[in-house]
């Protein structure tokens, strides 16, 4: 049953990671396109949102899918996958907290 239960929790977080990258790609896009409205050229309007929703939002995503996944067919590396997940979205928090309050 706990099993089960980490699963389902596993599920849902990738489905919200994949929800907030797609939010987050659409909004550095329109600020983009916001921005060479306004001023006639963009320089780098949006790019904090596309990278986030690229580089952490996706992989985030996809790891927890496939830790899910890993726990759904018993493969040998759930673990290992849960662990890098969870690493991956708690490491550059942390690091953002040590670089903000230091």
């Amino acid at each position: 049953m706990k099993l089960r239960r980490v699963q389902q929790v596993e599920f849902g977080f990738s489905v919200i990671c994949l929800v907030l990258s797609l939010w987050a790609l659409s909004a550095g896009n329109r600020a983009a396109e916001d921005a060479e409205l306004k001023y006639g050229a963009n320089v780098d309007s949006g790019i904090h949102l596309t990278l986030l929703g690229f580089l952490y939002l996706a992989p985030l995503a996809a790891l927890f899918f496939l830790s899910a996944l890993s726990l759904v067919f018993s493969w040998r590396i759930s673990n290992a996958l849960f662990y890098l997940a969870t690493s991956y979205f708690l490491v550059p928090i942390f690091l953002l907290i040590v670089l903000v309050f230091l």
